[in-house]
């Protein structure tokens, strides 16, 4: 018998994962986080990946960092703005963007948006 590894969100860990975007971006606009101006629900969790469905409401911003892996940020609704360094980059609703892992970056919402964000972690070299 098969133990369920991540126990708090069941499923973010089963090999298969489905999950409707728009409802979920609706769940998290109810959701209390949203009323301080960002919610998020892990959609994925791997060893090597994850996907996280991340609302912001305009004028919010996840302040900089950086991830050991590489990611995409798709914006599904409203409008982000990543800044990389100097680079400020726009992803409107129905755009990527994709970044190397370890490059310091942060994210504004103009509007009030939600986006997906991905999260791949290199092979390690052993």
């Amino acid at each position: 018998m098969h133990k369920q590894t991540f126990e708090r969100v069941p499923g973010i860990g089963a090999p298969i994962v489905k999950v409707c975007l728009g409802n979920a971006v609706k769940k998290l606009q109810h959701d209390p986080a949203w009323e301080h101006g960002r919610s998020s629900i892990t959609l994925a969790k791997y060893p090597d990946f994850r996907a996280v469905l991340v609302t912001m409401k305009a004028g919010t911003t996840m302040e900089e960092h950086k991830t050991e892996g590489s990611i995409s940020v798709h914006t599904l609704t409203g409008h982000v703005r990543l800044s990389v360094g100097s680079e400020r980059i726009e992803i409107p609703a129905d755009h990527v963007v994709m970044l190397y892992s370890d490059l310091p970056h942060s994210i504004e919402a103009l509007v009030d948006s939600s986006f997906l964000l991905t999260i791949a972690w290199h092979e390690s070299a052993e």
